[in-house]
């Protein structure tokens, strides 16, 4: 049995030799994927496929349960301090680019008038090719963002975007003076 730690060693190293591809418990890797950092990632009776030239930075956190998927494409990059959290599917498509600190879940509680249960609602997630997804952003169950999108900064995503789109949140900055007294 490999520890995660090793596992990921393992890959780094001979990713660079291009190794094909590497199955160990549900997991898929292809040629040239470089992991830069403490990589966590949680596979519980499910798939993770990352396709070739993928880098992944530092302190990222990759959880996929209940027989769900996760794939991601070719040529795509996620910075440090992203989560993504599956319990159904998640896709992200070639060439995208992820910014730091962006939470991905296509999943959220079910709830009643006086409770939270630990039971889920999900829908599956797609990213499409060439997107931008900026720093910070959160993208909820069952949005679909079409190729070629930037989503802004900050922004929370809980919908389809039509490709060829650039999405923003409402930035106004209300200032006020504090006045002595």
């Amino acid at each position: 049995m490999i520890s995660v730690k090793k596992m990921f060693s393992f890959l780094y190293y001979n990713s660079i030799n291009k190794v094909l591809t590497f199955i160990h418990r549900g997991i898929v890797i292809g040629c040239d994927v470089k992991f830069r950092g403490r990589i966590r990632i949680y596979i519980n009776n499910s798939l993770l496929k990352i396709e070739d030239n993928v880098t992944i930075e530092d302190n990222i956190s990759i959880s996929a349960v209940e027989e769900s998927n996760i794939k991601i494409g070719r040529d795509v990059y996620i910075n440090r301090n992203a989560i993504i959290m599956c319990r159904e599917k998640i896709e992200i498509r070639r060439g995208t680019i992820i910014g730091p600190n962006v939470s991905i879940y296509d999943h959220n509680h079910q709830f009643s008038y006086d409770s939270v249960e630990n039971k889920f609602k999900t829908k599956p997630i797609t990213i499409g090719e060439n997107c931008w997804i900026g720093a910070g952003c959160i993208l909820l169950k069952g949005c679909n963002i079409g190729d070629n999108c930037i989503i802004g900064a900050g922004t929370i995503v809980a919908e389809d975007i039509p490709a060829h789109s650039i999405v923003t949140s409402n930035r106004d900055l209300t200032i006020e003076r504090i006045e002595k007294g």
